[in-house]
């Protein structure tokens, strides 16, 4: 795919698109400490011409959890898109739909997929942002970057409610194999253990082996809904635990296997259907 193609003209991109559009960056966040979290180009309004996302993270003072300058998902697209050589112009920048009171802690975007997952024939830009005003109880949100073919507008769409913790984490996969991706929300359950030491009853520790909980989303193209051939529409429980990484993806090692897990369930439950 194009995407994959891009590979090594990323950076020249990135650098290329802060000259064209200095001022836009200029006035998101302090250039001397803004670091790009990905760069990757994808046709998201489907005029067959690739747009430019640019993921920004937040510019910071060094040791301080209070960030200057959010982070931002900046979209960039030709001036004229049937003329390779026209100059590139920024038509969106997400933090625009994010919530004024979740600026501070906006930390870093993370591209989580570039599937079509509402069944539009659009490929969307599903973004998880990591959160950390609250560290280290920091959790993160998921959007969707998608354009909009009733309004001609490119818009973020985001429910700052739907979250998953630090040891959490989203995976894209079309779990009931109907052509449509679902959102998988893992996270954590936290349970008890007895502490050795004073025979009392202690909460799982963070990065301890916990079960995890996996709910399976729709994109609808204005929110996300509950998957019903996915146990019903509920919360599943994997039955084993899982040990966290300390990494920004916790959950990467034994995410195939979650896989696995939540494609059963749907296997089980349609299969019981009176569809």
């Amino acid at each position: 795919m194009r995407r994959h193609e891009f590979g090594a003209r990323m950076l020249a991109v990135a650098l290329s698109l802060v000259v064209v559009a200095g001022a836009s960056f200029e006035q998101h966040a302090d250039t001397a400490d803004t670091r790009s979290s990905f760069v990757i180009s994808v046709d998201l309004n489907g005029d067959g011409h690739d747009e430019i996302l640019v993921g920004l993270c937040a510019s910071s003072e060094p040791h301080i959890a209070e960030f200057s300058a959010p982070g931002d998902v900046c979209v960039f697209a030709r001036e004229d898109s049937a003329t390779p050589g026209s100059d590139w112009r920024l038509v969106f920048q997400c933090r625009s739909s994010i919530p004024e009171a979740y600026h501070s802690g906006f930390f870093q975007p993370t591209l989580i997929s570039t599937s079509d997952i509402d069944g539009d024939s659009l490929a969307e830009a599903t973004i998880v942002w990591y959160e950390q005003s609250w560290w280290p109880t920091a959790y993160r949100p998921i959007s969707v970057l998608q354009f909009n073919q009733v309004e001609g507008t490119y818009e973020l769409v985001i429910d700052p409610t739907r979250f998953v913790g630090e040891i959490g984490g989203y995976a894209i996969d079309d779990i009931d194999a109907d052509g449509v991706p679902e959102i998988l929300e893992i996270d954590p359950i936290y349970g008890t253990e007895i502490d050795p030491a004073t025979g009392s009853e202690e909460w799982e520790c963070h990065y301890c082996p916990h079960q995890y909980g996996i709910r399976a989303l729709q994109f609808n193209g204005t929110g996300f809904l509950p998957e019903s051939t996915f146990n019903n529409g509920e919360l599943y429980v994997t039955p084993d635990k899982y040990c966290p990484e300390v990494a920004w993806e916790a959950i990467s090692a034994f995410l195939p296997d979650l896989l696995v897990e939540a494609r059963s369930v749907v296997h089980e439950d349609t299969s019981s259907s009176c569809r």
